[in-house]
């Protein structure tokens, strides 16, 4: 059972402000990519705090009025809430330690000064890489001692300065410079460094070609093993493109890894040595990463029927490698990869159909998008009902429809008939 509190409109008062402790609300909607990221994290602050603080949702497309109140447009926007006043705002996808941190000064348990610079740092980061220069401006009207502070972005420590050197991005660098920043001769060095690191996260995730890819990491080959922040989560580079799926570019960042993780194994489809480094035993991968992802789920997103079969058929089933949230399941990562035949291998072990929500018509709607007809007659046959609608009020028997999605729209029809 989650430990955050939905919170309607009409009694946001009572649960919020006339709290007695310290209250997170998380304003978001369902149909917001990066609200989405950032529930784990939400879900966790609120099982570490229990008893001690009060974590809360608002969807505010059923509380509307919410943004006009509070003075904010983006969402996820996270509020900070003690003895009825807002203490703290921060927007985005966060990580969960600077949100601790403040939690933990509210508590009285830290410096209120290290929250304070926590989240105007988090607002410097989110700043820096938005579009538009007036958040940035913003930010550091009301702080103005940031423009020589460091931050993180996208995994790496910069200064505001190198950071939009290496980006190019010189709107931004003359609101920095109108509020007292100068450029050195060193800033220019570490500029070169960042933008090879923000070139490298491009050709992962961008739309640059596996050759440059390559290129960029027999220049860099450090890169392969760093640390990088793709939503706010950290983690591997390796790890995030097997998480995305794209095979092809994981498969070149893997011959520059020094080391391969046990999960990274599985989503590359390396059963021989899967077995050898295990010794033929895969009760290890029971264990999972900080995400909570399995090597079952790394198998199911990548397809790797061997992997999975030889995992399930070892009596370490889904059931008891997996217990998280649905997005990054082994059902929820073959439904994402649109492996049928994965899904009907975890089916056959005893993996209980779960959809990450909506009953399964989010992932109908990602399969229209995709044209994947295999996939869409298999969500069909497993109880996904095409006439049930999304929150914007369109079901996915319209959708289709209207994307003239041939075939597809047909079935659907019928289906919905």
């Amino acid at each position: 059972m989650s430990n955050v509190r939905e919170v309607r409109g009409n009694d946001f008062d009572k649960v919020v402000l006339q709290a007695d402790k310290p209250v997170l609300v998380d304003f978001w909607a369902p149909w917001c990519g990066p609200c989405k990221t950032l529930g784990p994290v939400v879900e966790q602050l609120a099982e570490d705090y229990s008893g001690r603080a009060l974590v809360a949702k608002v969807n505010v497309d059923e509380a509307k009025e919410m943004r006009e109140r509070f003075g904010f447009r983006s969402i996820p926007t996270l509020l900070f809430f003690q003895d009825g006043e807002v203490r703290h705002r921060i927007t985005g996808v966060q990580p969960i330690g600077p949100l601790k941190e403040v939690f933990d000064s509210m508590l009285g348990n830290s410096d209120p000064e290290i929250a304070s610079q926590v989240v105007a740092g988090a607002e410097l980061a989110r700043a820096l890489t938005s579009r538009g220069d007036e958040e940035l401006d913003d930010v550091l009207r009301g702080n103005p001692g940031l423009v020589s502070e460091a931050v993180e972005v996208n995994g790496m420590n910069v200064l505001p300065a190198p950071f939009l050197l290496a980006s190019s991005d010189f709107e931004k660098l003359k609101v920095l410079l109108k509020h007292g920043a100068g450029i050195r001769a060193c800033d220019l060095d570490s500029a070169r460094d960042i933008k090879n690191k923000l070139d490298f996260v491009d050709a992962l995730f961008g739309s640059k070609s596996v050759h440059e890819l390559t290129r960029l990491i027999e220049a860099h080959p450090q890169f392969a093993d760093d640390t990088i922040t793709v939503r706010g989560q950290k983690g591997r580079p390796l790890t995030f493109l097997l998480i995305s799926g794209n095979r092809e570019k994981a498969e070149v960042l893997a011959e520059y890894a020094k080391e391969i993780t046990l999960i990274e194994l599985a989503g590359l489809g390396r059963l021989a040595e899967l077995k050898s480094r295990l010794d033929d035993n895969p009760v290890a991968l029971i264990e999972t990463d900080e995400e909570g992802l399995t090597a079952l789920a790394m198998a199911a997103r990548n397809g790797h029927l061997d992997v999975g079969s030889w995992i399930l058929e070892a009596g370490t089933s889904a059931e008891r490698s997996f217990e998280t949230n649905d997005t990054v399941s082994p059902m929820g990562c073959a439904i994402a990869g649109g492996h049928v035949e994965f899904l009907d291998l975890l089916l056959s072990h005893g993996e209980p159909i779960s959809f990450a929500e909506s009953g399964g018509v989010q992932e109908l709607v990602m399969a229209i998008i995709g044209n994947d007809m295999p996939l869409v007659k298999w969500l069909l046959t497993h109880g996904v009902n095409p006439a049930v609608p999304l929150p914007n009020g369109k079901t996915p028997a319209q959708i289709a429809e209207e994307r003239g999605a041939g075939e597809i729209g047909t079935l659907l029809a019928d289906a919905s008939a």
